[in-house]
């Protein structure tokens, strides 16, 4: 009796591990395509390191807690303004998904950019994020509508995925002026946001609903199980992520995957939290942006090999030498604009009826098509 209930006990903790690990993945660490730029920084790279230096600084010496957060939560808000801006930014109505529109003078409505911040589930906003929704707004033509969705602590982890997903099918349906169906709709989010979007699509696919016309993820976390090896081989480089990502990392897996698992309710495994993980068949285009020295390169690059192998049509543009999320300072970094100009030419691309690589990153097309330096 005393060794059945020890083989029981043996098969449940296995049982429990992998639920809780997941499968190996490594066989997608596949390499990376050649970065498209910074392999010799541009001359505004300095000035980023000395922004994020001061951002990360913000909320140094304060222990883990509410006081913290609501630091880390207004230094972001705070990169937006002393920008300006040539768009303009109309808050959702009652009733409506929370969040702002970001129209640009071409800016046609129903041609529809549902775009979801980072902020690692905690933090970010519409506001915070504006550097890099009004440059798609201006680049594509496209009126994006940005997500204030429910954050973490004060709500579960998938509030934010019901958010995303309520919000998209929204979209489809209604424009900055109203009602009226939608004749082009993308989906883009960063980081966190990247998360939630390569949810929210595998999701909308599984119910039958409509789904969007392309996806961009931008430096997207792809499996919060936190086993790939750019994580731990970008530590040190990765000025943006390092210092947040250092305690999880240091913590056993066991005991960071059960604490996620009771959080979340889900397993780290889970595709609702690990997208990486889901069913990457019949999926829109997509577009992955990363950078070579940040932690989350292989969470893109593994979602990049894997999807690939399903036969998705997907594309991974590799930077250099950038930190996470890179997008944030356009228009002064060149690699930002060349990034951000990128994710433009996918989209018309797309739009166009052609294939996930079949356009110039270091061109853009305003959406007459003429040429725009």
């Amino acid at each position: 009796m005393f060794l059945f209930f020890v083989t029981l006990l043996t098969v449940a903790a296995i049982g429990l591990f992998f639920w809780l690990h997941g499968d190996d993945l490594s066989p997608f660490d596949k390499g990376y395509p050649k970065p498209i730029a910074g392999t010799v920084p541009s001359k505004g790279v300095g000035s980023v390191v000395q922004s994020v230096a001061g951002f990360t600084g913000a909320t140094a010496g304060l222990k883990p807690g509410r006081a913290r957060l609501t630091m880390l939560r207004q230094a972001l808000d705070g990169i937006s303004e002393t920008k300006r801006f040539d768009v303009s930014f109309k808050k959702s109505a009652a009733g409506e998904p929370q969040g702002e529109w970001v129209l640009s003078a071409n800016g046609d409505p129903d041609r529809r950019l549902l775009y979801v911040h980072g902020g690692g589930f905690v933090a970010g906003s519409p506001k915070s994020h504006r550097v890099i929704t009004s440059a798609l707004a201006e680049l594509t033509g496209m009126a994006v509508f940005s997500l204030d969705y429910r954050l973490v602590p004060e709500h579960s982890r998938l509030a934010g995925l019901d958010d995303t997903e309520h919000a998209f099918t929204w979209l489809t349906e209604n424009g900055p002026q109203g009602p009226g169906v939608s004749r082009f709709m993308a989906v883009a989010g960063d980081s966190a946001g990247g998360n939630l979007i390569l949810a929210a699509v595998q999701r909308l696919r599984d119910k039958g609903l409509k789904n969007a016309d392309a996806i961009v993820g931008i430096c997207p976390s792809t499996d919060v199980t936190m086993r790939s090896p750019s994580l731990r081989a970008n530590l040190t480089s990765d000025l943006m992520l390092g210092g947040g990502l250092a305690p999880l990392l240091r913590m056993p897996a066991p005991l960071r995957h059960a604490m996620i698992a009771l959080t979340s309710k889900r397993s780290p495994a889970s595709p609702e939290l690990s997208p990486l993980r889901g069913d990457l068949t019949d999926l829109p285009p997509i577009l992955l942006q990363v950078s070579l020295t940040e932690m989350l390169l292989d969470d893109s690059a593994r979602y990049f090999h894997r999807a690939k192998s399903l036969g998705a049509d997907v594309s991974l543009h590799t930077y250099d030498n950038m930190v996470h999320v890179w997008h944030m300072f356009y228009p002064e970094l060149s690699e930002a604009k060349l990034a951000l100009e990128g994710v433009a030419n996918f989209l018309r691309a797309v739009e166009e009826g052609g294939e996930c690589g079949a356009f110039n990153a270091g061109e853009v097309r305003n959406p007459a098509g003429a040429s725009a330096a």
